[in-house]
């Protein structure tokens, strides 16, 4: 039974691990660190007073920052929607003078055109009235047999 005794061995008791002692009751360490570092504590305290205003402090800084920043982002932005508009303007009339400058040379080459068209219709019409009346004439003499 070699197993069986070796199984029993693992729930015999034993006594607590370490050396011998004075039987009494256990020594607190927590209530030995309180003592020790409560002192510490209480000097901190000033310490973590002051820092949790310095950090009130900068973010009320932060946000101050923030709200200028975006005053001067808003300001900016206006200013450059009024440049905008202001170029818009400019390149719209620079456009509109252009074409008026390509619409006022397209008038003149079309008056000087039709003044040509004119001066060689003027030229030519005694010669062409005199055209018309010759076969106006040779008509009507064939169809009067020459009687007119």
């Amino acid at each position: 039974m070699p197993v069986a005794a070796r199984l029993l061995q693992r729930f015999r008791p034993a006594g607590a691990p370490g050396a011998a002692t004075v039987a009494g009751v256990p020594d607190d360490v927590g209530d030995r660190r309180a003592a020790e570092l409560d002192p510490v504590f209480s000097a901190l305290a000033d310490v973590h007073a002051e820092a949790a205003r310095a950090v009130a402090n900068a973010e009320a800084e932060a946000a101050r920052r923030v709200q200028e920043a975006a005053g001067r982002a808003d300001s900016t932005r206006a200013g450059a929607a009024r440049a905008a508009d202001a170029l818009h303007a400019a390149l719209l009339a620079r456009a509109r003078a252009r074409l008026a400058e390509e619409q006022r040379r397209g008038d003149e080459a079309a008056s000087s055109r039709a003044g040509e068209v004119a001066a060689r219709a003027e030229a030519t019409l005694d010669d062409d009235v005199a055209t018309v009346l010759q076969r106006v004439r040779a008509r009507l003499a064939a169809l009067t047999d020459g009687a007119a």
